[in-house]
């Protein structure tokens, strides 16, 4: 069955009827022959360019991309970003270095299976410089011989060729004197004066630029030849029962002229007769003697040749029995770090591609602070991976392994760099499955409680701001691992503000702002002024309240009283300006005027104008008016909520608080359930009931705490109920997890 079977189907039988849904499910997979390709053509981008490396998949549903390079996940960072289409994995690497080059490994996994895909990135670049020290293989009056090593990196591409300058000491100016094929690492001229001293500088060329140049000390021309030094004591590479492979040194004092090749003799263990092996010198540092006798113990040694004549002969080698033998492993291979913790690091590797098979590995370790290795295993690893317990957290670590067979014990090979006993390095973020909230509004007099989650490794740094700076004062804050909070018990109004939680660590950081609006009764309006803009009128100004400026649907109340009656007249009310002309005033009467700031809590204290204002009689004719009495307001209502209570979806471990607000006077009782049971005394819940906010915390929550939570209000007028739902969900439930992340989707686009 394919894609195109899938669907609903209904099938019906003597009016009976039935349906069933198919769905087609694959797991991930790769095309062998990209699979081929990749392996075969590796992706090459040259420095600084962009390197874009793109397979194709096909699988349903879609699975999860995970990149890594040489062992290592790759993370999304400044240059590296990573695209997942629905049928392939497009991983970009901007502004490419040549330490980008290296084995990628891409894994695809859904529920269904896994698939993988390897290839090689190659960033090029021009060559590192020639390896030095410069080895002067004949300094004379009339020729001085040279040779170095290769360059560690060629760029990537092959050295096509070497450049050679010289300069005379004391000169500023190089002169290039000539340059050789890049298979040839020594150069020879006879451009020099005898007596003089010269620097000469080497330069490696490939198709993307030159080197930087290996320079060598001052040398003169025109030493005295004499024989050379001795070269170093052989050694035993390669046995066999007729033969015996032996490699030296060049000796360190060639004696002004290059060394044209080696004398090697043999001997029987203890004879003192030493026989030439060869008629004439070798030029190599390596050779095989053939003709020996099985099962007998020879000595060997080497002397140089120069034009001087033979030096002096070489200390002779171990001595060693003619037969074949057991060979021992080679050099371990990829050895890597595969995964980490706190307490434990676990490593993998590859048998060796030289010598005979080997039996086991012996894995040591040594920490940051001490030189003494020591073995993690009293007997031989028999498999080709190991993780090694019982490390100190955050602690540095080196590893080498050595393989191991009945011939005896490989060399080392150690982990390229120490190891910290740590998770995997990740920059930190925000686990915003835990509701963080980007917007609070908090009635004064109520906590502000601010609870953060989040992730990254090491533990980041955690760092509360208001308005941009540190916070310090009446807030208290605690500091976990994976979350903070921030608490103040009792808030003012100068509590607004936007608070930044900010986290850090040596891999990246992330921050989090959440805008607190505290509400409160306006505060009053100031400075009244009363003057005549229009007869038998009376203008009032004020200055503003900070809160009707800063709150849309906050306004004024504007009163009037005669000077001979108690009783307050409305004049105006939902004043929105700083400025009001009363009229309907009496002629020849003195009044009072009151300015109030009203919002959805409630009126501020008054304004009162301190003196009385007359109205002037001039100019008035048969002026009646009639002023309705101010009506007392009854202020008692029933209980209503203003902000009832929404649903929480928690993960188990956390903190859970709830808030909601109501109005109601007389001011009403509060009780709280969780489905039928009241938990008002409960000591497991915390709650708080000031000025009409109500807050509920419940602490390190479990799946039992999950269920319907409401609030009951009640007074002498009414009750009101508001209820929510509370949803506590473990890390490793998935369908919990999805819908939280289309919940998030769903926000994200709406945003959009």
């Amino acid at each position: 069955m394919g894609p195109e079977h899938e669907g609903k189907y209904t099938f019906r039988a003597k009016g009976a009827e039935s349906e069933a849904s198919v769905f087609i499910a694959d797991p991930p997979a790769i095309d062998p022959s990209i699979l081929e390709a990749l392996a075969a053509h590796p992706v090459t981008v040259k420095v600084g360019h962009t390197a874009h490396i793109k397979v194709p998949f096909r699988a349903k549903p879609l699975p999860k991309v995970t990149w890594y390079k040489d062992g290592m996940e790759v993370t999304e960072e400044e240059r590296v970003s990573m695209e997942r289409g629905e049928d392939q994995a497009l991983l970009t690497i901007s502004n490419c270095v040549r330490e980008d080059s290296g084995l990628v490994l891409l894994k695809l996994k859904n529920d269904y299976g896994t698939a993988t895909a390897t290839l090689h990135l190659n960033v090029l670049d021009r060559p590192k410089p020639p390896q030095g020290r410069v080895e002067f293989l004949e300094l004379s009056g009339n020729c001085v011989h040279m040779k170095w090593k290769a360059p560690k990196d060629n760029g990537g591409r092959p050295v096509t060729q070497f450049i050679v300058e010289r300069r005379a000491v004391g000169k500023k100016s190089w002169i290039k004197i000539g340059e050789v094929d890049g298979k040839v690492t020594n150069f020879s001229t006879n451009k020099v004066e005898e007596g003089k001293a010269y620097q000469f500088r080497i330069l490696a060329v490939n198709s993307e630029g030159v080197s930087d140049p290996l320079e060598t000390d001052e040398v003169f021309a025109g030493n005295p030849i004499e024989p050379p030094g001795f070269a170093s004591q052989p050694q035993v590479t390669d046995v066999t029962k007729e033969t015996v492979t032996i490699t030296w040194n060049a000796p360190t004092q060639d004696g002004g002229a290059p060394v044209l090749g080696y004398i090697v003799e043999r001997r029987k263990k203890g004879s003192n007769l030493w026989v030439p092996v060869n008629k004439d010198p070798v030029q190599d540092t390596k050779y095989t003697v053939d003709g020996l006798l099985e099962d007998t113990e020879y000595e060997f040694r080497v002397i140089a040749v120069n034009k001087a004549g033979p030096g002096q002969p070489s200390m002779p080698s171990s001595s060693v029995v003619a037969k074949d033998p057991v060979k021992p492993p080679g050099l371990v291979q990829g050895l890597h770090v595969s995964d980490s913790s706190n307490s434990s690091i676990s490593l993998g590797w590859q048998e060796p591609i030289e010598g005979d098979p080997p039996s086991g590995y012996i894995l040591e370790m040594r920490a940051e602070d001490s030189k003494e290795w020591s073995k993690c295993t009293k007997i031989p690893i028999s498999g080709t991976c190991y993780t090694v317990g019982g490390l100190t957290e955050r602690q540095k670590y080196f590893f080498r392994i050595r393989a191991v067979n009945e011939a005896g014990v490989g060399e080392p090979v150690e982990l390229d760099e120490g190891v910290r006993a740590m998770p995997p390095p990740a920059a930190p973020k925000f686990d915003l499955s835990a509701r963080l909230k980007s917007h609070m509004v908090v009635r004064a007099g109520t906590a502000l409680c601010i609870h953060a989650a989040f992730s990254g490794s090491p533990p980041p740094n955690v760092i509360w701001k208001k308005d941009g700076i540190t916070t310090k004062g009446r807030e208290t804050i605690t500091k976990g691992k994976n979350h903070s909070q921030f608490l103040i018990n009792s808030t003012k109004r100068s509590d607004s503000g936007v608070y930044r939680i900010l986290l850090q660590n040596e891999f990246g950081e992330a921050h989090y702002d959440i805008h607190v609006h505290v509400t409160d009764f306006p505060r009053p309006p100031t400075n009244l002024q009363l003057f005549e803009e229009v007869p038998n009128t009376v203008t009032l100004t004020w200055n503003h309240s900070p809160d009707v400026q800063e709150d849309g649907d906050a306004h004024y109340v504007i009163m009037k009283r005669d000077a001979s009656s108690p009783t307050w007249f409305t004049a105006a009310e939902r004043v929105f300006s700083n400025k009001y002309t009363v009229t309907g005033l009496l002629p020849g009467r003195k009044y009072y005027f009151r300015v109030v700031a009203r919002n959805e809590i409630g009126d501020s204290d008054p304004l009162d104008s301190k003196d009385t204002w007359l109205v002037n009689k001039d100019h008035i004719e048969n002026l009646d008016t009639k002023l309705k009495p101010y009506q007392q307001k009854d202020w008692r209502h029933a209980p209503r909520f203003l902000t009832p209570l929404k649903p929480h979806m928690v993960l188990q471990g956390q903190d859970c608080t709830m808030t909601c607000a109501f109005l109601g006077n007389p001011r009403p009782t509060v009780t709280l359930y969780k489905g039928d049971v009241n938990i008002t005394a409960n000591s497991k819940f915390w709650y708080n009931s000031t000025s009409g906010v109500c807050t509920l915390v419940i602490p390190t929550c479990t799946l039992k705490d999950s269920g319907e939570y409401s609030v009951l209000v009640e007074n002498e007028l009414g009750k009101d109920r508001s209820s929510c739902t509370l949803t506590v969900y473990d890390k490793d439930d998935k369908s919990i997890l999805t819908s939280i992340t289309e919940n998030l989707q769903k926000k994200s686009k709406h945003l959009m």
